[in-house]
């Protein structure tokens, strides 16, 4: 019991301790006792028993921490507003009730009723977690203590290797092609048949799923078709493009990890084995989504900005490549999904907040990749606008960017909220309002805006102020919606997320379902064997997309109040992602949407070694 005992708390008399001692650890079992039920995480004694120590461990660095180690009140403060939001969340998770995620009605999907235990376990598990952040934090922060030298010049990034580039993504690619053989020609989904549909000419062009990937499906048909090959060829051509764009994507990550962190080349063969051997990163290579493509721009993104910040925007004007590859990602990411816009202004606005920081002196490094970061989602903005017009390309319907907040309004109506009578005939010119009970899904629009009496054209008719005022009259009502909607990608406790194992079969896969197909797509296994199915299997467990959220704002927190703001840049495009699909997500969890986060995985875990080994790096 003594080796528990701070060295400060030893001098004083012994029933002091043994109450001291007795305190601390009836807490830590308390708090550990309370965040085990509240997780569900499974097994749960397991659970419990590592709260336990990482608490008690924690307890006994606050007692006995003494200046300079301990922590400002900065630091202190920051990390206890993440902890109370991080406690917060698991309260909240904990009664969000889902039986049936996207088909779910309001008796299948909804908010238990909150008992005074709740209060009781917040008032646990806030304490505990706010100890093991700071303690986890002090030890990263011993750790970087000293990494000050020369912290005014920009840094001279290692070489990535070109050779080793080349090799790693020669790999990765070469472990994936077992996949694209067994599931010939690569995995379609009811959204890739309205995009071939298009490529093929019938049906009208719409950018209902991104134009720009809708043209790049028909670039690789019309490849095939004129080399005398069929549709079914043309996808598997899309599926050798699309891998070879992410076995380069991230074979350059996995020598970017070698490099920044300075690392072992071994390190760099990991991860690129790892990435191409793991059946959930594997499956998207092959899978006709807009998002794989999106998401490695996300990836390169994230990559070129953290080593612009890192070279105080050397990196822009000393290597040729790198402004053309960061125009080519957020161009890519601007065209290939609809909230790639709001990112790429937000990485615009981080470039000029940068300037702030920046002495004078470097300024001038920033200028040509603002403007060309300003220019690029301007041409962006007039291809997806005046552009598509001309070509005769429909618009995304409207319910389609306002869906959590047409849920919202929807909730309302169904739950027999108030209104005003103006507001209930602006509800039932979108739907009538007896049908909002049976319609309303609080886990996807889907339903509601599938609808045969569902009005589109109400939504452009004063929607945001309808919203605005039925909002101030139920603000419950919109958050109990908007927690329903979203809850599969800030929770970290919800079971279904937790064990979530259908990625890939939540598209309803075409090469499954043959029912469905009227593109005239043969599907084949090229291998032949039924076994390997087993080995390669379309759908794997991952982790849950909220844990991985709250990781990496630790992560930015951390960059925070280490004060390595520069590094925060990288982590720009992931804070934009995750930022729009809590506001604006068709679903209340489906990973695909942020593949990105898994992919960048590698990224994340060699910024935290950064912070470590950062005085290693050379100085210019």
């Amino acid at each position: 019991m003594n080796s528990f005992i701070p060295h400060r708390i030893r001098t004083l008399n012994h029933p002091l301790q043994i109450l001291i001692c007795v305190l601390a650890v009836s807490f830590a079992f308390a708090s550990a006792y309370a965040l085990a039920h509240y997780l569900q995480w499974q097994p749960e004694p397991l659970v419990r028993t590592t709260a336990f120590v990482l608490i008690c461990l924690s307890t006994k660095k606050a007692l006995g921490m003494t200046p300079p180690k301990a922590l400002t009140r900065q630091e202190v403060v920051c990390l206890s507003i993440f902890s109370f939001l991080l406690s917060a969340s698991i309260i909240l998770g904990y009664h969000i009730v889902i039986t049936s995620g996207y088909n779910g009605t309001v008796a299948d999907n909804y908010i238990a009723s909150y008992t005074a235990n709740d209060i009781i376990a917040f008032v646990l598990i806030f304490p505990g977690l706010a100890l093991t952040s700071c303690h986890l934090f002090h030890a990263l922060k011993r750790c970087a203590y000293h990494d000050t030298t020369n912290n005014s010049q920009p840094l001279e990034l290692a070489k990535l290797g070109w050779k080793w580039v080349a090799l790693l993504s020669a790999l990765i690619f070469l472990a994936w092609m077992p996949y694209l053989l067994a599931y010939w020609p690569g995995f379609v989904f009811g959204d890739s048949g309205n995009s071939i549909r298009q490529a093929l000419g019938t049906q009208e062009w719409s950018n209902h799923f991104p134009f720009a990937y809708t043209l790049f499906i028909k670039v690789c048909l019309g490849v095939a078709h004129h080399l005398g090959f069929s549709t079914t060829t043309g996808c598997a051509l899309y599926s050798l493009v699309q891998m070879g764009f992410m076995a380069s994507c991230f074979g350059f990550m996995s020598r970017w990890v070698v490099a920044r962190a300075n690392l072992d080349s071994f390190w760099g063969i990991v991860i690129a084995i790892g990435l191409s051997c793991t059946p959930y990163i594997a499956t998207y290579s092959i899978a006709m989504w807009k998002d794989p493509l999106f998401s490695v721009a996300i990836v390169m993104l994230s990559l070129l900005l953290i080593d612009f910040a890192l070279t105080k925007g050397r990196a822009a004007k000393d290597y040729r490549s790198w402004l053309p590859t960061f125009c080519i990602a957020l161009a890519t990411a601007i065209l290939f999904r609809s909230n790639g816009l709001y990112i790429a202004i937000f990485i615009l606005l981080s470039l000029l907040a940068l300037i702030a920081i920046t002495s004078t002196k470097h300024r001038q490094n920033y200028i040509r990749p603002l403007i060309s970061c300003f220019i690029t989602i301007i041409l962006c903005v007039g291809i997806t606008g005046p552009g598509y017009k001309v070509l005769g390309v429909q618009e995304t319907p409207r319910a389609e960017g306002v869906g959590i907040f047409l849920n919202q309004m929807a909730r309302v109506v169904a739950t027999n909220g108030t209104m005003t009578e103006q507001e209930q005939d602006y509800m039932n010119q979108i739907l009538p309002l007896d049908l909002y009970a049976s319609t309303y899904r609080p886990g996807c629009t889907d339903m509601l805006k599938w609808d045969e009496h569902f009005n589109s054209a109400a939504l452009e008719n004063g929607f945001f102020s309808h919203w605005i005022s039925m909002g101030l009259r139920n603000p419950l009502a919109y958050f109990e919606a908007w927690e329903l909607q979203t809850c599969g990608f800030w929770t970290i406790n919800q079971p279904l997320v937790i064990n979530y194992q259908s990625n890939i079969a939540s598209g309803v896969l075409r090469n499954f379902h043959p029912e469905y197909n009227v593109e005239n797509i043969k599907y084949d296994n090229k291998l032949g064997m039924q076994s390997i199915f087993e080995f390669l299997p379309h759908d794997e467990w991952c982790l849950p997309a909220g844990l991985l959220n709250w990781l990496i704002l630790y992560l930015a927190i951390c960059l925070f109040l280490l004060r390595r703001p520069r590094l925060l840049l990288g982590l720009t495009p992931t804070i934009g992602l995750v930022f729009t699909l809590l506001i604006a997500t068709p679903i209340w969890y489906w990973p695909r949407y942020e593949a990105a986060v898994y992919f960048l995985i590698p990224f994340y875990i060699a910024t935290f070694i950064m912070l470590v080994k950062h005085r290693e790096a050379r100085t210019t």
